[in-house]
């Protein structure tokens, strides 16, 4: 479902942050979705339902567009992770987007990013994995439910306290 309004979201996921934001812990990891593929949200979102990675829930928000997930960076919305799509709107929208979360974080612990792409060819693969501006580098036609929740709990368990403190 891609709901365009400032921040797209099919729960109260936002609500949850806000309240949090006021000091009530969080019990739970929140994951944007950036992929102009429609399926692809609704794939990830079944594959992680009622999955949890170090005891707590995953929540999902759901950017179509890399100006979308700018939106929610630039908003200050704490995501614990990003899985962003490489070929979006252009061949290195993806790329674009995780250099600017980079880059609006500066010195700050960043969400981790997780790159998927469906168009390995396009990219050199010492580029792709050479790469200081993601974490984890995955094809999606590579992704099983087992493989993407090892490479969720690597990725959330390396950030360390900063993945898992309150806001």
């Amino acid at each position: 479902m891609n709901n365009s309004a400032a921040f797209p979201t099919t729960n109260d996921t936002v609500s949850l942050i806000e309240d949090g934001s006021q000091g009530r812990p969080i019990d739970f990891y929140l994951i944007l979705i950036v992929d102009d593929n429609a399926d692809v949200h609704e794939a990830t979102r079944l594959t992680l339902k009622n999955s949890r990675i170090n005891g707590r829930r995953i929540e999902l928000l759901d950017a179509y567009s890399g100006d979308e997930a700018k939106r929610f960076i630039e908003h200050g919305i704490p995501f614990d992770l990003v899985l962003l799509d490489m070929v979006m709107e252009t061949e290195d929208a993806g790329m674009k987007v995780a250099k600017f979360i980079q880059s609006h974080f500066g010195y700050e612990p960043a969400p981790a990013i997780v790159m998927r792409t469906g168009q390995p060819g396009q990219f050199k693969e010492q580029d792709v994995t050479d790469s200081i501006w993601f974490d984890e580098f995955i094809l999606k036609s590579s992704i099983t439910r087992s493989r993407l929740i090892d490479v969720l709990t690597r990725r959330l368990t390396e950030g360390g306290e900063e993945a898992s403190t309150p806001l």
